[in-house]
């Protein structure tokens, strides 16, 4: 989902979801070259993206049932570690997809620094694979 809109658009997703019992995930840090544009710009001391954490974080912890983990998720891109680690630290009950693995960039590196507490809290994809893997 995307947030950009406002917290108020997410909700019937969020209710959605809650009603059928499943989740989803909010972009937060995408791991295309241009996010920088918009997702690393600063509103007074934070990022747009850490503010976006933020939000995801509280609705996170809204729709936390018995387990340890949410049902609202974050997608950070795996191309963009220093700011996975930070951001994942506002996102300690997310499961996190994290694209951009093989061709674009991303790393184990980028895995480490998104992982949580959590087993089962990192979710990544590889759509595309370079001859470097």
């Amino acid at each position: 989902m995307n947030p950009l809109m406002g917290p108020d658009t997410l909700q019937p997703f969020l209710a959605c979801a809650n009603q059928f019992g499943k989740g989803l995930f909010v972009l937060c840090r995408t791991s295309n070259p241009g996010a920088t544009w918009l997702q690393d710009k600063k509103i007074g001391e934070h990022s747009v993206s850490d503010h976006l954490a933020e939000l995801i974080g509280r609705l996170a912890e809204e729709y936390r049932h018995s387990s340890s983990l949410s049902s609202i998720g974050a997608v950070i891109g795996a191309t963009v570690p220093k700011e996975g680690r930070r951001l994942r630290r506002m996102l300690a009950h997310s499961v996190i997809l994290a694209p951009g693995l093989g061709a674009q960039g991303g790393d184990a590196t980028a895995i480490h620094a998104l992982r949580g507490g959590s087993p089962a809290d990192l979710c990544f994809c590889v759509s595309r694979i370079d001859a470097h893997w």
